[in-house]
Order: structure tokens, then sequence, then C-alpha cells
């Protein structure tokens, strides 16, 4: 399969606006993401195009879907910071893309605390954007579960997704996945750190001496 790596075709007019659109997956194969350049002329014309993909193996210590998938995130971060250190085009913005439910119920908590594995992820994160650039998209639809899972070279269905982008990144913003609703953080969540209490207990004599 061939592909270009120019960024703007021939042709294709005056710009009207410029996303980067970075995806991240994980599994116990691997983690990773990849970033893509979305153009918007004048006229209504879409143009997307491949930028940057990272891949990294799963630790030989096994950990959880969940906290690969959160490294991931990190991952897409740092993709960003990479890109925007060598500018070519002024980017209008730039939106970040996970199916992990659980990556996106922590980077929008706001009062639980985590565990030293995930706190120091979601540091990295926050520093790097903004919650209200993250969103949903189905796990089919997101291009780095290439990166994350491995693709055999005989699939050009997967390939041409890895290096034009998702089919919707073409289309309106209208047809994009939507976001969805996602309940709170709740203790029970493994990537909550439990709050521990001491419980004293104290004869009527020694609560006194302490009132009084």
């Amino acid at each position: 399969m061939k592909t270009t790596r120019c960024f703007k075709p021939k042709g294709f007019g005056e710009i009207k606006n410029i996303h980067r659109h970075i995806f991240s997956d994980g599994s116990r194969v691997g983690y990773g993401a990849v970033a893509y350049l979305r153009l918007e002329n004048n006229d209504g014309r879409v143009y997307c195009s491949f930028v940057l993909g990272r891949a990294r193996l799963a630790p030989i210590r096994e950990i959880t879907t969940p906290k690969l998938e959160l490294s991931a995130a990190v991952v897409s971060v740092q993709l960003r910071q990479t890109i925007k250190e060598e500018p070519e085009y002024k980017v209008d913005c730039t939106k970040f893309w996970t199916n992990s439910l659980s990556v996106l119920k922590c980077i929008r908590n706001e009062n639980k605390r985590f565990h030293t594995f995930e706190s120091n992820r979601l540091t990295i994160i926050r520093n790097g954007s903004s919650v209200f650039e993250w969103r949903y998209v189905p796990s089919e639809k997101n291009p780095a579960d290439i990166a994350s899972k491995g693709s055999k070279m005989d699939k050009d269905v997967g390939k041409r997704q890895w290096f034009e982008g998702p089919g919707f990144l073409w289309t309106d913003e209208d047809s994009w996945p939507a976001m969805i609703d996602l309940p709170p953080l709740s203790t029970e969540d493994p990537e909550v750190r439990r709050e521990n209490r001491i419980y004293v207990a104290m004869s009527d004599e020694d609560l006194l001496q302490i009132l009084f």
C-alpha cells in the first residue's frame, strides 16, 4: 500500500482551519498513540494526513489493561509536545481520542485520590492537555488499536485507517462519535486510593478529660 506524506495536497486551496487529532489505546500486548492533521479549506473540502505514531510493548511484569490505556494517554500528550516543537502549520485546536472509559473518568475526576501509578501519569496528562480536549471513540474506529495490538500486513483496511485516520475525520464534525455519559468514579474503582480510617476506643472517663 502506498501513502503520501504531504500535509497539504496540491490544489487544496486556502486553509480555513487545522485540527490535530491524537488517538491512543492500550492492551496486554502493548500501547501507543497516533496523530493526524485535519485540514479544511474554504470550500469545505477535508484532508487528513498521518503525522506521527508511537507504539510500545507492554511491560514483562503484567499490569492491568486500564493502566496500559492510561500509559497510552500519556504517549498521546507526549506526541503533541513533539509535534509542537516542529511547527509547520498553525493548529487551531487539538482533540485527544480514547476508547477507554476508565481513562476518561480518571481525567475528569476532581475529588478522588489515586494510587501512585495513576497519579503520576494523570499529572503528565493534565499538565499537557485540557479535560475538554478528551473525547470518546469506539474501539473499532480507533486507529491506535493497531499500535496496541499490531496488524497483519495484508489487512489493507487497517493500514488505510492507520495512515489516513478513521473515516469520520473526513466528514463534518456533526458525524463524529458523540461523547457518552460517564458515571463518576467511586471508591470501588481499582484506580482510586481508599482512605484509611483509624477508630480509637476510649472510656467515658478519658472522654470527659478530653472534653473538660
